[in-house]
């Protein structure tokens, strides 16, 4: 028995740390990719997969069960963490037994992995991606069989998503395309009368979306049909949203194009394949990023430069300029709750996905039709304010004239606020043109012509991924562009792009009259630049480009995706201060 008066302190200690742990393990899923299941598509969990007949009476909800969600860039660590290990066995086609023994059946059935298919583009490599096509071969392979395993089913749907993520960069054998052809000519011939039409017809389509788009399946007319539906399994819902979703693009693209006529190869390139490709949900750990920040205290670096009399105001004015397919627009918003968002963009397809997936993800963001590299101003209404913030990454490298578009949104910033840019390195680009030179293209800048047919585009991801390993031509296979149409379409076949040193960036912060605020880099970067400068006296932001400068020539990859910096109007903090 205890006796004498309780002491609460150990207690109230040992909560204290376990709140710290639970704070810090969710800040590791934010960097880490890692989401805890904020939607899903249309899979349910394996036990709920028994229902043959769902009712469906109103148009489902785009993601109706949980599943594990990740961004559009999910890292080859997090691919290579939850790939299932006896995947790795297949090396020829298996049959339906063998899928149903376990562990694989397991391994290849878990929310997480289904999840991870049909988050994004998979960084495979080459050996995953091998693992992987082996896998719908031998779904292909039991398209004649009467009865599926239910969870078998789940996993094919999740397997088409990811194809139709990729682009279908996958390569096709012959077998492959022999049975796509004869798979089709029986859903073209099959019978609708027919008591086992709907569960045959709806498998057949699913494992034809494995090798091409949706809308061009045979008699895909009838996935609208509501009637029809009833009767079949669950899994086929996830094909009629996709359906559904892209006629919502198609549309609401229209409105965003309106008379316009595609005027150059770049703006032809990302209406024909939008970027990035993703599938409209956050992790959880991003969409709740900025209440978490701010209970913990750790801002954003960009916001904490904001001065404070703008961060006060209800609604800072952000600028997404070149925002694609929205994604990066979304974290900003869910940062920033209260912000008014505005994305730009001269794609009305990217423009069209942008706003239904925001719309979706109950963000208030507002998105406009406008040619950063045009000759026209941005509209504004008139009494508006400039922008607080204005978030350019990956955009002005593609403009004919980078400074001229780059000054454009000089004008549009407010005199105390930040530009956050994206530009193309060209020491870690220097794989980008060795890969094009082994592809017989010519050296970036303007390449004309049409652009590549997806034959073409598979034929050179096999030249580039049979090169040897220390060719400087097979380092582009280490970019998570590699991995879809679209992405190896602006990896390698960009119609026109420009890279930059540090000091040609130097140069163009000194033409502009621009302050160098922060310069970004990995987590690894900064641990190096940490370790390279140890000891060494704070230097100025011109100094800190140098800097980098020498890390990047003893690491020429260290800026592999891109330079990243914060910058600011020149004498903006000393005006600041002096008010």
């Amino acid at each position: 028995d205890h006796h004498g008066p309780v002491s609460w302190e150990p207690l109230v200690a040992w909560s204290w740390v376990a709140c710290s742990i639970a704070g810090a393990l969710l800040l590791l899923g934010s960097r880490l990719g890692f989401g805890l299941g904020v939607g899903s598509s249309q899979r349910r969990l394996p036990e709920d997969l028994q229902a043959e007949k769902p009712t469906v009476s109103e148009p489902p909800h785009p993601h109706p069960h949980p599943r594990c969600s990740f961004g559009p860039f999910p890292s080859q660590a997090t691919v290579f963490a939850i790939f299932p290990q006896q995947l790795l066995r297949l090396s020829s086609p298996v049959a339906m037994a063998t899928l149903l023994e376990e562990p694989l059946h397991a391994a290849i059935t878990t929310p997480r992995f289904l999840g991870l298919l049909e988050s994004a583009p998979l960084p495979t490599g080459e050996g995953l991606e091998a693992n992987l096509t082996m896998l719908r071969s031998s779904l292909l392979a039991m398209a004649s069989l009467p009865d599926w395993d239910p969870s078998i089913s789940a996993l094919a749907a999740a397997l088409a998503k990811q194809c139709s993520l990729n682009g279908y960069i996958w390569r096709v054998s012959e077998a492959d395309q022999e049975a796509v052809a004869r798979i089709k000519q029986e859903v073209v011939m099959s019978d609708e009368s027919d008591r086992q039409f709907c569960c045959r017809w709806s498998r057949h389509l699913l494992l034809l979306w494995c090798f091409g788009p949706a809308h061009e399946l045979p008699r895909s007319e009838l996935l609208r049909g509501r009637g029809l539906l009833r009767r079949c399994p669950n899994w086929l819902v996830g094909l009629l949203q996709h359906v559904e979703e892209t006629a919502e693009f198609e549309h609401e693209a229209l409105r965003f194009k309106g008379d316009r006529s595609t005027r150059s190869q770049v703006q032809a390139l990302y209406e024909a394949t939008p970027y990035p490709p993703w599938n409209g949900r956050l992790p959880f750990s991003l969409r709740n990023l900025g209440t978490l920040r701010r209970l913990i205290g750790m801002l954003p670096p960009w916001i904490e430069a904001l001065p404070s009399h703008r961060l006060d105001q209800p609604a800072p004015r952000v600028l997404v300029a070149g925002t694609g397919t929205g994604y990066g627009a979304a974290l900003i918003a869910s940062q920033l709750p209260g912000a008014e968002v505005l994305g730009v963009d001269f794609s009305a397809s990217s423009l069209g996905i942008s706003s239904v997936l925001h719309r979706r993800l109950g963000l208030q963001t507002s998105f406009m039709w406008y040619d950063l590299g045009g000759e026209e101003e941005l509209a504004e209404p008139a009494g508006r304010e400039a922008f607080d913030y204005i978030d350019s990454v990956g955009t002005l490298h593609h403009l004919q004239d980078p400074v001229g578009g780059w000054e454009r949104l000089v004008r549009l910033v407010a005199p105390h606020g930040v530009m956050k840019i994206g530009l193309y390195s060209s020491t870690a680009r220097a794989c980008v043109e060795a890969a094009r030179a082994r592809l017989g293209l010519r050296p970036t800048r303007e390449q004309p012509g049409v652009l590549p047919s997806l034959e073409e585009l598979r034929a050179a991801r096999a030249l580039l991924m049979g090169l040897p390993h220390d060719d400087p031509a097979r380092r582009v296979t280490h970019s998570h562009d590699f991995y879809s149409s679209g992405g190896l379409l602006d990896l390698v076949y960009h119609p026109c792009e420009h890279s930059f040193t540090l000091t040609e960036i130097g140069e163009m912060l000194e033409l502009l009259d621009l302050d160098l605020i922060r310069f970004q880099s990995s987590m690894h970067g900064e641990k190096l630049y940490s370790q390279r400068f140890a000891g060494t006296p704070a230097c100025s932001a011109a100094h800190e480009l140098e800097r980098w400068g020498l890390l990047e020539r003893e690491r020429p990859q260290l800026f592999s995706g891109l330079y990243i910096f914060w910058c600011q109007k020149r004498g903006a903090q000393e005006t600041l201060g002096e008010s």
